[in-house]
């Protein structure tokens, strides 16, 4: 029996017993990499709605079927090509177009791309839709605290149905639930043709509403389409955190940036970027913190309340709002009819590209004469009421300070020409001439002749 090991029944049953438990833990561990492991999936038009769409030749035919059969954690990969499809993601995927930029064409459907979970990105798409369409992009919260969602590298466009109930079309739409969305990440999108004006449907780019921090850096906004003062290209309402507005582009809007934050702990930094066919750089409503405003700009205090009321205010809080705007025309315009709004305009050089009309009472203040500086972009006529580069209408009263009114490189025959009353403080005139070496030999600072005095120191 020499080398040879007997072993006994008992050593016999701890071994399987030991070989079994080692198999199995083998096997678990094997499967919790299995279900744990992130993995690569991948959508082509060519596909077919079968499998994992795994590997790229099995690839699926359907970005809805590919979130389908993913786990959280997952990339999906999608060709270029056009997926009709409304897409749902209510898992923490990637998903991105690979080899250029795929097409989801929510055509006849209320939405291009929902979002509803928790560390999802959304790069490179693009999605179109039509009259049926009141949504391109859309994260909700509904009380699933969402966090680390990024919506990059998109071109959203010809979104132009209307929001139920709403009569809004929106490029992008994150709507929280006290603030259960954070983390938010919305950069270097192309936004353009949202909103249907003509069908009762104004447009916004960028809307956000109850959520806590975000980063809007690089977006190119373009041809949102509005009714006076309700076309906004970013729109932030009841925001509770820090955001960062940076670097966004924005091309022909009622609005820039609609700050609609009432709480007070909104802190908005708005950087550099471009505005251009943008009568209304930012309108700031009441409670809120301020908006940075780095652009030359007129801010009016005392918005029209039915300009207010399409924001959704009531006349006592469209008073208070802050409206900046490169045109002082347009403040005078937007101002409130009832009288009382003041309209300061900052250092800078302002230009008039027509006759300024004062049509409701109002005052209008400078920095100082010295630095801030209103030219005609124009020559005024020769007769009539025509003949004022700002004219104030019988019955108004009009209160003008602190800036130079410079004529230099056109024709004005009178700066002012007053049919009404007001006062005129520490204004410096500057060129008013109207050929003054004939044949009209003219050129008046003030023509007051009005309904009442006029005050000038």
């Amino acid at each position: 029996m020499r080398g040879t090991t007997i072993l006994s029944p008992n050593k016999l049953i701890i071994i399987g017993l030991a070989v079994l438990v080692a198999a199995t833990l083998l096997a678990t561990g094997a499967l919790m990499r299995t279900a744990t492991a992130a993995s690569d999936r991948y959508v082509d038009p060519g596909g077919t709605d079968a499998g994992t769409c795994i590997p790229i030749v099995s690839a699926c035919a359907t970005i809805s079927f590919a979130i389908s059969v993913s786990a959280a954690g997952d990339t999906i990969n999608v060709a270029p090509g056009t997926y009709a499809e409304s897409v749902t993601i209510d898992k923490g995927v990637t998903l991105v177009g690979v080899g250029g930029q795929p097409q989801i064409d929510a055509s006849g459907l209320p939405s291009g791309v929902t979002i509803t979970s928790s560390n999802v990105t959304l790069d490179n798409f693009e999605i179109t839709g039509d009259g049926s369409t009141h949504v391109g992009v859309a994260v909700f919260g509904s009380g699933s605290n969402i966090t680390g969602t990024s919506i990059v590298n998109n071109n959203i466009h010809d979104i132009t149905g209307s929001f139920p109930a709403a009569f809004y079309s929106f490029g992008i739409l994150v709507n929280g639930n006290f603030d259960d969305i954070s983390g938010l990440v919305i950069n270097n999108n192309e936004i353009d043709s949202i909103g249907d004006i003509g069908s009762g449907v104004s447009g916004a780019g960028i809307s956000l509403e109850s959520l806590s921090g975000a980063s809007l850096d690089g977006n190119t906004i373009s041809n949102i389409d509005g009714n006076g003062i309700s076309g906004a290209a970013i729109f932030l309402q009841e925001v509770t955190a820090a955001f960062t507005v940076l670097n966004n582009s924005i091309d022909t809007a009622d609005i820039g940036i609609v700050n609609y934050s009432t709480d007070g702990s909104t802190g908005i930094t708005r950087g550099t970027g471009a505005f251009t066919n943008v009568p209304v750089y930012v309108v700031d409503v009441p409670g809120g913190t301020s908006v940075d405003i780095n652009l030359q700009h007129a801010m009016l205090t005392g918005l029209d309340p039915a300009l207010g009321a399409l924001l959704g205010l009531d006349a006592p809080a469209s008073s208070a709002v802050e409206v900046y705007t490169p045109l002082i025309q347009t403040a005078i315009d937007l101002a409130s009819p009832a009288g009382g709004s003041t309209i300061d305009v900052a250092a800078g050089t302002f230009t008039t590209g027509a006759q300024v009309v004062i049509d409701k009472d109002l005052t209008i203040s400078g920095a100082s004469a010295a630095t801030t500086i209103i030219k005609p972009g124009f020559d005024t006529g020769s007769s009539g009421d025509a003949r004022g580069w700002f004219l104030v209408n019988s019955g108004i009263t009009f209160d003008l300070s602190d800036v130079t009114l410079d004529g230099t490189g056109n024709l004005v025959y009178q700066a002012i020409r007053q049919r009404g009353q007001g006062t005129v403080a520490n204004v410096a005139f500057k060129e008013i001439k109207y050929n003054e070496s004939g044949p009209h030999y003219s050129g008046v600072a003030i023509a007051a002749f009005g309904t009442g005095p006029v005050d000038v120191t």
